[in-house]
């Protein structure tokens, strides 16, 4: 979660503290590694599980084989391979593509070292390995890229094609597996037909067989959260196999919330406010265990004291009384401990968005930040906590403004044409030199777009409907302190 939060808000402590981390308990000095092993050992990249990698090292123990535990430590790899990249201000204590090699082999060992195959069950955090493969192209590592793929694509195309079981995973009932199910078969819809490893030999069959998955999936997702009940600890949440009796709001919440969220704004169609409602009523879910308070409420919410602000419990027992699965008694509230929440947390990250949507019961509404309606235009100000990705859903199209660095600046109004005709938004960055974001464009018609800033053209072209357009955005040195305004019309 370190690596996640720093990826988009990186200040210069919390980064040296997870380099500090990595130097010293994943990846120390010398020719021995830590919690992973080095390049120079056998079983390169592997992750030691379950209890201590030391003493499993002293022990010439060679517990490497908890797939579960790969994906964590790809991401927090990835993430600061994002840091390294589009933070220059920002001191690592690797380049770039060392982290990304570290990615990319501890991905690579998930299935040559762990076993994973393509029939294990959807893990946590597997979300990013499509990220991971755009950025090894992005940085020509295509041999590394060319070595992962097929395993990634066996997977997506198990999935995508087979009959794999949705619920299970560690335990026999679980809903570990909502966020990567949706990533499966997002990337399985959007390569149908590009790759033989993925059955491309008959693409219209293969399509059909994945757009069968994805309902599939969104299905089992939708009904195995609550959704009937709008208590704040049932609403949006996950449910394991007791139900909405005990044991709500764990880390899947909003993991799987990241799903449905997707899914509303990418697939769902006309369809999309069902999805929209219970997937971004997951995002608010997750948060409301956190321990978080003021002065006047004792610092905590939950528990009291300066030394539990901040803190997460690992799930929320609604009933009186319940024992827990290590054996303590807890009572109705937050658990004591995080056990896995803050994997959750990961996926808030990923998912957080200001959603403007024409709903038919609460009529045009903001998810994640305030609107006012000025003239033919809207004054959207987000206020999703990461400021980088933009959704308007109406009646009379959509639009998707997403950015990969940087973020919509704080306060500031984000202006749409109601007629989706144009946007006008403004960037901060903590980059203080002049530099080049990647932004995601996209729109449900095809349209000719042009972006300009301080009247000047700065990007133009045509977008195809309902198509990803990647747009290499300039933007000015300074833009911490003076945002900079850009102008897309279509």
């Amino acid at each position: 979660y370190m690596g996640e939060k720093e990826s988009v808000y990186p200040v210069q402590s919390e980064v040296s503290a997870l380099d500090l981390y990595i130097t010293n308990f994943v990846w120390p000095p010398g020719l021995t590694g830590g919690l992973q092993r080095k390049t120079n050992e056998t079983f390169s990249y592997g992750v030691y599980g379950i209890d201590n990698w030391y003493e499993l090292r002293q022990a010439n123990n060679l517990s490497l084989g908890r797939i579960y535990d790969y994906p964590h430590m790809v991401d927090m790899w990835l993430s600061m391979y994002k840091v390294a990249k589009y933070n220059p201000q920002i001191t690592t204590a690797w380049p770039a593509t060392n982290y990304l090699q570290a990615a990319w082999g501890t991905a690579l060992a998930m299935y040559t070292v762990a076993g994973a195959s393509s029939s294990s069950p959807g893990c946590m955090s597997e979300v990013v390995f499509p990220d991971l493969l755009n950025a090894l192209q992005v940085e020509g590592m295509t041999s590394q890229r060319a070595q992962l793929l097929p395993y990634w694509e066996s997977k997506v195309a198990f999935y995508a094609t087979g009959n794999p079981n949705l619920f299970g995973s560690e335990y026999g009932f679980d809903s570990t597996g909502f966020e990567s199910t949706e990533a499966f078969a997002k990337y399985a819809v959007q390569h149908a037909g590009s790759d033989a490893t993925m059955g491309s030999a008959n693409p219209s069959l293969f399509l059909q067989e994945t757009t069968n998955f994805m309902l599939t999936q969104i299905a089992a997702n939708m009904f195995d959260r609550g959704w009937l009940e709008t208590g704040y600890y049932h609403y949006g949440s996950d449910f394991r196999s007791g139900g909405s009796d005990n044991f709500c709001l764990s880390y899947m919440t909003q993991m799987g919330g990241w799903g449905l969220l997707d899914y509303a704004l990418n697939y769902a169609g006309t369809n999309f406010p069902d999805y929209l409602r219970l997937g971004y009523g997951s995002y608010m879910a997750g948060w409301s265990i956190m321990n978080t308070g003021t002065p006047a409420s004792g610092y905590g919410f939950w528990y009291h004291g300066t030394n539990n602000d901040g803190a997460c419990g690992g799930g929320y027992e609604p009933q009186a009384a319940w024992t827990t699965w290590l054996g303590q008694n807890d009572y109705r509230g937050p658990w004591y401990y995080s056990a896995e929440q803050n994997l959750g947390f990961c996926g808030a990250v990923r998912g957080a968005a200001t959603i403007v949507a024409d709903d038919p019961i609460f009529g045009r509404f903001c998810f994640g930040g305030t609107i006012q309606t000025n003239g033919g235009a809207m004054d959207i100000v987000p206020l999703d906590g990461i400021r980088r990705r933009f959704h308007a859903l109406l009646n009379n199209g959509s639009l998707h403004v997403v950015l990969d660095a940087d973020r919509f600046a704080s306060n500031q109004q984000i202006v749409l044409n109601s007629d989706l005709s144009g946007i006008a938004l403004q960037i901060e960055s903590d980059n203080p030199g002049a530099h080049v974001i990647p932004l995601h464009l996209s729109a449900s018609v095809t349209e000719s777009y042009s972006i300009t800033a301080n009247s000047v053209v700065v990007a133009s072209g045509t977008l195809p409907a309902g198509q990803d357009t990647l747009i290499q955005l300039p933007v000015q040195a300074n833009a911490s302190v003076i945002p900079e305004t850009f102008s897309i019309s279509y």
